[in-house]
């Protein structure tokens, strides 16, 4: 399975459907693949397993969550089980970045199950992968004309709005998730994102305050708060958020260790 670029300053990429700003430990990502792999084999029970796998060594691990999600639908007929090999099918693809035949088998699983919400996101997710923001909307949107309390479609759509800088769009659609879900941390980063990218320091840092009170290892959001921070004339949070970074966040992402390094010996001087 390929992992999310890391990214220091940029904005949440679209890291494929299962992502989520999870980055799993190696163990979780074959447990997570294997998973999959029985998924698009029908083999639903052994597939579970593994996804439960996955979550006993990386419990965020936000693309098991999702593929259990897939498997209780089957299980409880809200989808058909072919539905399900067409979406594991386009999992598989997606995280290969092989964007038009994981969108082919979106348009299957639609064909068979059109009022499932979850199809819809997750080829909005492929459509923002190729760039192509008009038609990931499109399906974002779809989705939550289907289930209007569909948490993670409104993140995405988000996420789409913030990468053509509508951030007042961008905004409302974080707030929304978080309406749904306040304990919804990727809908608090980016919405600290988008409220430090138009200049709305202490709200980012509040909703970055907010995220670390929910995961403490959140690398991106101290370096994020450490950033808002400097904007914001408060030299001293900022620098404790950097220090914090280097305390608590885990996964360190080297790159990142060593620019939280330079800005600590920065604000030092």
């Amino acid at each position: 399975m390929n992992s999310c670029k890391s990214f220091l300053l940029l904005g949440l990429s679209f890291c494929l459907v299962m992502a989520g700003g999870s980055q799993a430990a190696a163990p979780a990502g074959a447990d997570y693949d294997r998973g999959v792999q029985l998924g698009i084999q029908g083999k639903f029970t052994e597939a579970r397993a593994a996804f439960e796998q996955a979550l006993k060594t990386d419990p965020p691990f936000i693309p098991a969550r999702n593929c259990l999600g897939v498997l209780d639908d089957i299980q409880a007929r809200r989808i058909k089980e072919q539905t399900g090999v067409h979406l594991f099918r386009a999992f598989a693809y997606f995280n290969k970045s092989q964007n038009d035949a994981a969108i082919e088998e979106f348009n299957q699983a639609a064909k068979l199950d059109p009022k499932y919400p979850l199809t819809y996101h997750h080829r909005g997710d492929a459509w923002a992968d190729k760039d192509q923001l008009a038609q990931a909307l499109a399906d974002y949107s779809r989705a939550l004309e289907i289930d209007p309390r569909y948490a993670p479609a409104y993140l995405h759509r988000g996420i789409a709005y913030a990468k053509q800088s509508q951030y007042d769009k961008a905004i409302p659609d974080y707030s929304r998730a978080l309406e749904i879900n306040p304990r919804y941390t990727m809908a608090l980063y980016n919405r600290g994102n988008a409220y430090a990218q138009t200049g709305r320091y202490n709200e980012a840092i509040a909703d970055y305050n907010r995220l670390l009170d929910l995961n403490p290892r959140h690398g991106h959001a101290y370096v994020r708060k450490g950033l808002a921070c400097e904007k914001a004339g408060r030299k001293p949070d900022a620098l404790a958020a950097y220090k914090a970074y280097l305390q608590k966040a885990s996964p360190q992402d080297p790159q990142q260790a060593q620019f939280v390094r330079e800005k600590i010996q920065l604000l030092e001087k």
